[in-house]
């Protein structure tokens, strides 16, 4: 690997396809380590640079970031990309900073599903969990699509990184849920897929 690339530690469908879309919109100088999940984040090496086997990893020279909202953030910031996030003190900073930590929000919602639904011996799973989380992600898409209503993105009418970070969650959640019923997140979401680094973050998963 290039010391002096950006290396991106990556698993298919996962959180770090935030960070591999936000390095594609930016058109940085970077290198890809895919691992097979689960078993690849097991591997001695990986567990080297991420102790708790857990994707995305991002290195950055000697800097060694986790957790996809982190890295969103400090590659806005070190990138200077104030197109993409708000810098302290505008208007938008806050909002900004509300939908990039609503992603996470969202995103454990499709997670808790996908657990109970794909990775815990049918005789474990429990109807009444799985019940209860199909209704909070309702709810969860729901507020989504009033919140857009009017816009084109989730600050209005510029596209940002935190359009980044809760485009995955959407992503994520319609292995769950439908959008026929949130008229205006579908749109949103439509629009998004439309991004040239949209389709070669998501390369098989582009809505038709």
């Amino acid at each position: 690997m290039n010391p002096d690339k950006l290396v991106l530690h990556h698993c298919l469908g996962s959180r770090s396809t935030r960070v591999l879309w936000l390095l594609n919109e930016i058109e940085a100088d970077f290198e890809v380590v895919e691992h097979d999940f689960p078993r690849g984040l097991r591997d001695p090496e990986f567990r080297a640079v991420s102790p708790l086997g857990r994707v995305p990893v991002l290195v950055d020279g000697d800097q060694v970031l986790c957790e996809s909202g982190a890295i969103i953030q400090y590659l806005c910031e070190t990138r200077q990309r104030w197109d993409l996030m708000p810098q302290m003190g505008e208007a938008l900073k806050p909002a900004w900073l509300q939908w990039l930590h609503f992603a996470e929000t969202l995103a454990t919602l499709p997670a808790a599903l996908f657990q109970n639904e794909v990775s815990i011996p049918e005789a474990e799973r429990s109807q009444a969990m799985l019940e209860l989380d199909r209704r909070r992600l309702g709810k969860a898409l729901n507020y989504l699509d009033e919140q857009l209503k009017g816009r084109s993105y989730l600050l209005g009418e510029s596209f940002s990184a935190a359009d980044i970070a809760v485009g995955y969650s959407v992503f994520f959640s319609t292995r769950f849920a439908s959008l026929e019923d949130y008229p205006d997140l579908a749109e949103w979401y439509l629009r998004l897929s439309q991004r040239p680094a949209f389709r070669q973050s998501f390369p098989a998963e582009v809505p038709d």
